[in-house]
C-alpha cells in the first residue's frame, strides 16, 4: 500500500499535532453526549452549520 497521503507526498506523515483543538473538540463530545443532540434531519439542520464552519 502506497502510504502517501496525496500524489506529491514525501514526508508520509503531518507536520505537527492538532493539541490546540482539543479543548473544542471536548466540548463538542460534550455536546454531542448531552439528551436531544440527535436531530430529526442532520442534514437540514446540522449540515449547513457544519460545513460553513470547516469552510
Amino acid at each position: 500500500m502506497d502510504r502517501r497521503r496525496w500524489d506529491i507526498d514525501d514526508r508520509f506523515t503531518g507536520v505537527c499535532d492538532a493539541t490546540a483543538m482539543l479543548p473544542a473538540v471536548h466540548r463538542l463530545g460534550e455536546a454531542m453526549a448531552s439528551d436531544g443532540w440527535v436531530t430529526e434531519n442532520p442534514e437540514v439542520h446540522l449540515l449547513p452549520h457544519t460545513a460553513t464552519w470547516c469552510a
